[in-house]
């Protein structure tokens, strides 16, 4: 299979012309087969090394210009204001996946996040720190080099899900609503189990695994998978995870008394859940959903009637 994705990404470089055709071809060849298993040699890669799964991810994305002295710029300016913040949140990334941590290491984190604010800054747009954006920044560390990891992030933030920070007086806009349209696809596709839920307020479940895009899913190399779709097909997909990862508990929690032991963050984290499965009930759930909501749920990542100015420049 890995063959396949080699001659694809070979046949890309010499007829860029074909770019959507190549596109279209590629997205269907990570969504029927998935993407291979690393190889040793990926497991062991150095710092300025790229997987095939980093190969595929900045093409999906778009991300056409590495500019290596302007991220080198931003290194170079230092701690940003909220360096204390970044550090906390770098040593608490992953922290019990030590084979993940290994290639992403603090420093790395730490650096990349800085230059994140520093990138922020520039453009006037630093409206402090925001407490989960490490868990967006560290998957690209863990598969490509940092200065790629950077302009990855940057293009994932900025254009793909801009309402998962905060913008002006509004605080993660996409991501309330998330919790919104969490409720409205869980009661859509099992009403008994919504009405069992109701007295759960559903930001105490929903909010965590749509803010860091479901990467509490371990090991890690099952989220890595919902990556791959999510980067594919629209990063809407994570919420559609999510639910699909409360439809899959459906029997332990309508008999549970106290469902939170499961719903809550300890609970969810000693769950066995495959990466193939959680996808495959979530496909189910697209194909499901009236017109109208998956329209909202594709939405609700970057697009509010408020923001149809919103600036996306990379």
């Amino acid at each position: 299979m890995r063959i396949e994705f080699d001659n694809l990404l070979l046949e890309g470089a010499r007829n860029p012309q074909n770019i959507d055709q190549n596109l279209k071809r590629l997205r269907e060849l990570v969504v029927l087969k998935g993407l291979p298993q690393e190889t040793p040699e990926e497991r062991d890669r150095g710092d300025h090394e790229i997987t095939l799964r980093g190969k595929i991810w900045k093409i999906l994305l778009r991300v056409r210009k590495i500019d290596s002295q302007k991220y080198i710029e931003y290194v170079n300016k230092g701690p940003s204001l909220h360096d204390s913040i970044i550090c906390l949140d770098a040593k608490r990334t992953l922290q019990n996946e030590p084979d993940f941590r290994r290639r992403v290491s603090n420093e790395k984190l730490i650096r990349l996040l800085n230059a994140w604010q520093h990138y922020l800054n520039d453009r006037g747009q630093d409206e402090g720190y925001v407490q989960g954006i490490n868990c967006y920044a560290a998957p690209f560390l863990y598969v490509m080099p940092e200065v790629d990891a950077f302009f990855c992030l940057v293009k994932l933030m900025k254009w793909h899900c801009p309402l998962y920070l905060s913008t002006g007086a509004s605080n993660f806009p996409g991501l309330i609503k998330g919790v919104q349209l969490f409720q409205e696809i869980l009661h859509e596709m099992d009403p008994e189990l919504g009405d069992h839920l109701k007295k759960q307020p559903t930001e105490t479940y929903a909010w965590e695994p749509i803010h860091s895009m479901n990467i509490s899913l371990s090991p890690y190399t099952e989220w890595l998978q919902l990556w791959d779709m999510a980067i594919c097909l629209g990063i809407h997909l994570h919420l559609i995870f999510a639910v699909s990862r409360v439809l899959l508990i459906r029997e332990p929690l309508l008999a549970a008394e106290n469902p939170n032991e499961y719903l809550s963050h300890k609970g969810f984290s000693t769950l066995s859940f495959k990466a193939k499965t959680v996808i495959n009930v979530g496909m189910q759930i697209v194909r499901m959903l009236p017109e109208n909501l998956y329209t909202r749920v594709l939405y609700h990542p970057f697009h509010t009637e408020e923001n149809d100015n919103l600036d996306i420049d990379t």
